[in-house]
């Protein structure tokens, strides 16, 4: 999955870096802090399955986390 990174907020000893795709899901990813993601950039994102959270849109709770 590629996208751009639509905004970086630094945390402290983490970075908060939200990622938007070319079909406009954004996608929220923690990193270490000072990892080089400029906002602008075109980034890809690799993770697996027990690295994901799945959210509902509505009621912002979370679905389920850790798919195995």
């Amino acid at each position: 999955m590629a996208g751009r990174v639509f905004l970086r907020e630094p945390l402290g000893l983490e970075d908060e870096v939200l990622v938007e795709t070319a079909d406009g899901t954004r996608v929220k990813v923690v990193t270490a802090a000072g990892e080089g993601f400029p906002e602008g950039a075109v980034v890809g994102l690799d993770f697996g399955p027990l690295d994901l959270y799945l959210f509902h849109a509505e009621s912002r709770g979370i679905i389920c986390y850790g798919i195995d």
